[in-house]
């Protein structure tokens, strides 16, 4: 194993850690919950659930091994990001705007339409049917 992995290995088993609040090297149901709501999101049980069968924790327990290879797959923020202004920027006319329709099309590629329709319609505060910069900026610290 190289350093790299070795330090991302640590990173990840104390984030691990501080979520186990009952200290058994493992993340339940509840400890899942908590550390969701930790960072505002607060997950239905059906969520939940739906984490756990998708993950195949089939003993109700995330472990740390379970837990790293989980997060390793997890796409880069970063990445994402990128790729986001990338698209922004092919799509952008003029005037460094992008057609709302335009974006719902892309948006629908990774989203459901519904979310996609909500996220557009709350960013673009001035209802012109663009999304300047500023607004896309909103859109992507709201993905």
């Amino acid at each position: 194993m190289d350093e790299e992995t070795i330090a991302r290995k640590a990173d990840w088993q104390a984030v691990l850690d501080d979520m186990d609040l009952d200290q058994d090297g493992a993340l339940n149901r509840e400890e899942i919950r908590v550390a969701m709501s930790r960072g505002g999101y607060n997950p239905t049980d059906e969520e939940i659930e739906s984490m756990f069968r998708e993950g195949a924790f089939d003993d109700g327990k995330i472990t740390f091994e379970e837990y790293f290879a989980f997060m390793e797959d997890m796409p880069d923020p970063k990445e994402n990001l990128r790729e986001a202004l990338d698209v922004f920027t092919e799509h952008a006319g003029e005037d460094g705007a992008i057609e709302k329709e335009k974006l719902r099309e892309i948006l629908m590629k990774g989203i459901p339409e519904d979310d996609a329709n909500e996220l557009l319609d709350a960013v673009d505060v001035n209802t012109d049917g663009l999304i300047d910069k500023e607004e896309f900026i909103t859109l992507l610290m709201n993905v």
